[in-house]
């Protein structure tokens, strides 16, 4: 029983894997950040691009 599970655990890895991996070649590998606050003080300056 010991053995079915830990390889039922390893598959269970390599589909996840296999998906991820599947997921960025079809998309890209991009990241996604996600700004809350931004706080520009008198006298500091700001950049920001988009794109």
């Amino acid at each position: 029983m010991r053995t079915a599970s830990n390889a039922a655990a390893r598959l269970e890895r390599a589909v996840h894997s296999a998906v991820n991996t599947y997921y960025r070649l079809e998309h890209g590998n991009r990241q996604v950040i996600r700004i809350e606050r931004i706080e520009v003080k008198e006298g500091s300056q700001a950049l920001i691009k988009v794109g």
